[in-house]
């Protein structure tokens, strides 16, 4: 898995500095379009944990930690101001939090207003 943004260069980085480098076999930008792929396949991917503890509850797959440690990083969301009290959009946002986030996680309006 090599996604596009921080974790991915997150990972990458602190394989580099150690040292080591992962034989690719296969590489996408869509973290959806790897469950099918991983579920078929002897294969094995790098995604964060919440994605895996997902993958894990649909598919006959499971989860193991990397061996090495990997610093915890924040996802958010952002939207324009102007959707804030859409409901097809707050639900999206709901949504998300509810399937990846973590109890911690909230869903709150963005403070900027221009």
């Amino acid at each position: 898995m090599t996604p596009l943004g921080r974790s991915g260069e997150l990972f990458e980085t602190k394989l580099k500095e150690m040292g080591l480098q992962r034989r690719v076999q296969l590489a996408s930008v869509h973290f959806l379009a790897v469950r099918a792929i991983i579920a078929t396949t002897d294969t094995i991917v790098t995604v964060p944990r919440s994605i895996a503890d997902y993958y894990t509850r649909l598919e006959n797959l499971r989860m193991i930690e990397p061996p090495i440690k990997i610093k915890p990083y924040a996802v958010k969301q952002f939207w324009h101001c102007r959707f804030n009290a859409d409901p097809a959009i707050r639900w999206l946002r709901e949504s998300v939090v509810r399937l990846f986030g973590t109890p911690a996680d909230a869903v709150l309006p963005s403070k900027r207003t221009s």
